[in-house]
């Protein structure tokens, strides 16, 4: 039994005529094959760590779209604003009296919007830029996956 168990690794009885090379080259070579194999793990571990990221952009495009409500909601309320001012503005005009520091604090209220609006802005440039960016990166991943899964399949 002893002697199958020799006979069964290709090693002991192979000659060296026929197996010209020692078997720790042999082995070596053999972690070549794992380098090879790997590549699937680092598609993987590439293809999680995009998931990663994609989760945390739909979190940020979450955050946006509230922002984008919280905007809509400002902008009504100025418009609100502009009405109880029209309204004054006709008021005064029927009933002759000052609302000069009424005026004042609109205009105010009114600077203080469209600075809002501003800043608004160039979040939602900052922000499409991003969006952009990802999803042309994110296409170029898929692309050069499908082209590799192409190739897999070739071999």
């Amino acid at each position: 039994m002893a002697l199958g168990s020799l006979m069964a690794s290709p090693a002991f009885w192979l000659p060296g005529k026929i197996f010209p090379f020692k078997v720790g080259k042999w082995v070596g070579l053999a972690c070549f094959r794992s380098l090879v194999a790997s590549s699937p793990n680092i598609r993987r571990k590439k293809l999680i760590h995009k998931l990663q990221e994609e989760k945390a952009f739909r979190g940020e495009i979450k955050i946006f779209c509230e922002k984008v409500e919280d905007f809509r909601e400002e902008m009504w309320h100025f418009r609100g604003k502009i009405r109880v001012f029209w309204d004054q503005i006709l008021g005064f005009w029927e009933e002759k009296r000052p609302f000069w520091e009424e005026e004042k604090t609109f205009w105010k209220d009114e600077k203080a919007f469209w600075e809002m609006e501003k800043s608004f802005r160039e979040e939602e440039k900052t922000f499409w830029k991003k969006y952009h960016i990802f999803w042309k990166e994110d296409n170029a991943l898929w692309e050069r996956d499908q082209n590799l899964l192409q190739e897999d399949k070739a071999l």
